[in-house]
C-alpha cells in the first residue's frame, strides 16, 4: 500500500498594520511560517505587524493567484 502524503496549497492576502492602503497576495503551503516571515523582514519596523486579511485552501493556487491578480490589477 502506497502512502500518499498531500501537500496543502493556500491564497493569502496580508496586510500590515501600519500600512492599512496596501495589501499583499500570494501563496504558500504553510501559512503559519509564512506569516512569521512577514514579520521578521529585515528593516521592518517591529510595530508594523503583519495579519491574515484571508487565506483560503485550493486545490490549484497558481490559477486562483493569477485570476484574483488579474481582476484587482488595475483597482487602486
Amino acid at each position: 500500500m502506497e502512502t500518499i502524503i498531500k501537500t496543502k496549497h493556500f491564497i493569502y492576502i496580508v496586510q500590515a498594520m501600519l500600512e492599512p492602503t496596501k495589501c499583499k497576495i500570494g501563496k504558500t503551503n504553510d501559512l503559519k511560517r509564512r506569516l512569521k516571515e512577514y514579520n521578521n523582514m529585515t528593516g521592518k519596523s517591529k510595530e508594523n505587524v503583519y495579519q491574515y486579511l484571508f487565506t483560503c485552501e485550493v486545490k490549484n493556487m497558481t490559477v486562483v493567484e493569477n485570476d484574483i491578480k488579474e481582476e484587482y490589477s488595475c483597482q487602486v
